[in-house]
């Protein structure tokens, strides 16, 4: 009894013996503590002494936090992007594998292997909440000296399947030779659908739309080739989409500044 006595106001670990209370159905001195974080807890004297017990079980609980958030930020964006680029490179049931993992293409170990590494990349290069990774050649993986953080538009003129054009001594999507040139999106889209060549496509001035204060009276019929065809036929000839000759005709276009000029060198249309 006498060595139990002791243990009051010892000092084990985080707890602090406060007193001895009613032996267990051993036998066992038991000692009520109080714990640094606050809380209380009845203790077993051998456990105390032997270093089994020391605290009300938050040392364990604390453990069990760091072992299962190792950086804080699982629930961040910036980690979504890391979880998501992973699954799409080593997933195969993942919708999007097919384009990334089922090509080669993969996440580079450091990455892989500790959100910390990549966290730390990405805030150091511009990582914003408005930008995605992005990689620079598409047939590389991901990895520090291959990604940078892009925006929607950035990204979606970086893709694999987007088509470029030779001009200048450089290969440009249709959105880039719009802005540098400054030359209508729309407008260089139907040359070149139109099949006209780069060159043309961007140099030929555009037509100025002529207005009438009256609608003009639509010919019902041209002579192309030597025969008489209607708006129609000759629009669907030509290659043009339905209705656009209309249109022109109807806003006051003349029939050969309707028709685009590469056409002009081909055909030679007279209406009746």
């Amino acid at each position: 009894m006498t060595k139990a006595l002791e243990l009051q106001n010892k000092v084990f670990g985080r707890l602090t013996v406060l007193k001895r209370v009613q032996n267990n159905n051993l036998g066992k001195s038991m000692w009520l503590c109080r714990c640094t974080c606050g809380n209380t807890i009845i203790v077993m004297g051998s456990d105390l002494t032997r270093g089994h017990t020391k605290s009300c079980g938050c040392i364990l609980k604390e453990l069990n936090t760091k072992i299962h958030t190792t950086h804080g930020s699982t629930q961040t964006r910036l980690h979504r992007i890391w979880s998501c680029m992973k699954h799409r490179c080593t997933n195969p049931k993942d919708v999007a594998y097919k384009y990334y993992g089922g090509k080669g293409i993969s996440v580079c170990k450091e990455w892989s292997t500790d959100f910390s590494v990549f966290q730390q990349w990405a805030l150091k290069n511009g990582y914003t909440a408005n930008l995605s990774i992005d990689r620079i050649d598409n047939n590389k993986g991901y990895s520090p000296d291959n990604c940078r953080w892009s925006t929607t538009i950035e990204q979606a003129l970086n893709k694999g399947n987007t088509k470029r054009y030779w001009y200048k001594g450089k290969h440009l999507t249709l959105k880039e030779l719009s802005t540098k040139f400054n030359v209508k999106y729309d407008t260089l889209k139907r040359r070149i659908e139109a099949r006209w060549s780069v060159t043309e496509a961007v140099e030929t001035p555009a037509i100025p739309l002529k207005r009438l204060s009256k609608p003009k009276k639509i010919p019902l019929s041209f002579i192309y080739g030597g025969k008489k065809v209607s708006l129609y036929e000759l629009e669907k000839i030509l290659g043009f989409k339905k209705g656009v000759l209309r249109g022109r005709l109807l806003r006051g276009w003349d029939i050969k500044d309707a028709i685009k000029q590469d056409l002009q060198k081909r055909h030679k249309i007279s209406n009746k």
